[in-house]
């Protein structure tokens, strides 16, 4: 007589037989997990202080430090870049403003407030009577708008250091933050260089918890 499961199907021969699971083998070593009544496996049955497990409670009945996410303090630094070269600016729109400088990304929660700044030893003006040259702040592909400018009194062009900073509570994502540089008319300059004798600093741009 041929037997079947209760699909009506599945033959219920040795084959069939071997790939069932035994009930005694379910939630002990070596078997398999039980499911509680929200069908899922019980925090009991999983791995305790591991990577894709759960955390473990110490003596205090407390997650140990060593498995909690790290926790940026005030004043820590996020992101730190530089760049040693002189950018020369000709873009005369902020939509076409060319990169000066790319910091790192960063992921924040919604919630932290952080800085960013912008620092380089020399900028310098376009040579054309009242024209700017523009330094932009980027979040990704988003102009966030001009951070500073510096504009020609003559046909001079004007030399001047800057140093920046904009206060921001970024949504919680990554964030990739540049600086941009654009004019007016003429062609401005964004100097940088590697240090030493009579040479300029390289510039900068910092990110850095509040």
């Amino acid at each position: 007589m041929s037997i079947v499961w209760t699909d009506t199907v599945t033959p219920l021969n040795a084959a069939n037989m071997n790939l069932l699971e035994q009930t005694p083998r379910k939630g002990v070593a070596n078997g398999y997990a039980a499911l509680d009544a929200g069908v899922k496996v019980p925090v009991a049955q999983l791995p305790a202080g591991v990577a894709s497990g759960v955390a473990s409670l110490d003596s205090g009945g407390k997650v140990p430090i060593a498995q909690l996410p790290a926790i940026a303090s005030a004043g820590q630094e996020l992101a730190y870049n530089e760049f040693s070269a002189d950018v020369s600016v000709t873009a005369t729109t902020a939509a076409s403003a060319q990169v000066v400088l790319t910091a790192s990304a960063v992921t924040l929660d919604g919630a932290t407030i952080v800085w960013v700044e912008f620092g380089v030893s020399r900028i310098d003006t376009p040579a054309v009577t009242s024209a700017y040259i523009f330094l932009n702040l980027y979040d990704g592909a988003t102009d966030l708008g001009v951070l500073g400018a510096a504009s020609t009194v003559t046909t001079l062009a004007q030399a001047v250091p800057v140093r920046l900073a904009r206060r921001l509570t970024p949504s919680a994502a990554a964030h990739t933050y540049s600086i941009r540089s654009w004019v007016s008319s003429g062609t401005g300059v964004v100097r940088a260089q590697a240090g030493g004798p009579a040479a300029f600093m390289p510039g900068w741009i910092r990110i850095v918890k509040v």
